[in-house]
């Protein structure tokens, strides 16, 4: 029964979010309905699933004003506690690391496809780059961003 519940309530959802004669506040509104229209322990899982994402919106707007990074891990423990906001901490400086990783490999690859070896050559190359800056398991990441990269014009 609750899985039917579940499924109307997402089809009903994304019924308002393509509905185009609403406006902004009306979808907002009516979504805010639709949700209330759920059992509460339903209501309960929502509002859990969005708290990470909406916490990390918050967290770009303190920083968008101006927040020292006091005032956003007060925020943090606010939200889940002084555990948890130890480990969002930490899961920003992984995500800092990788961004400088990659940043730096990027520059390199450029170099690498810019520096006139065929291209079987360069090929070696970016994998021996890719090995000696990556982890094994980071490999496929990488591989799919720079794909990405080469469909972006």
């Amino acid at each position: 029964m609750k899985i039917l519940t579940y499924d109307r309530y997402m089809i009903e959802r994304q019924a308002l979010l393509e509905d185009d004669d609403l406006s902004p506040a009306e979808r907002e509104q009516q979504l805010a309905n639709l949700e209330q229209s759920l059992p509460q322990g339903m209501q309960q899982m929502l509002h859990d699933t969005r708290a990470p994402v909406k916490l990390e919106q918050r967290t770009q707007a303190l920083r968008e004003q101006g927040a020292s990074e006091a005032e956003i891990r007060a925020l943090r423990e606010q939200t889940f506690g002084a555990q948890a906001a130890e480990r969002f901490e930490a899961l920003e400086q992984q995500r800092q690391e990788w961004d400088q990783r990659y940043g730096a490999y990027r520059q390199q690859r450029e170099q690498l496809i810019n520096s006139g070896l065929s291209h079987t050559d360069q090929q070696v190359a970016l994998a021996r780059l890719q090995q000696q800056l990556f982890e094994e398991n980071e490999l496929a990441r990488v591989q799919a961003l720079d794909r990405m990269h080469a469909q972006t014009p």
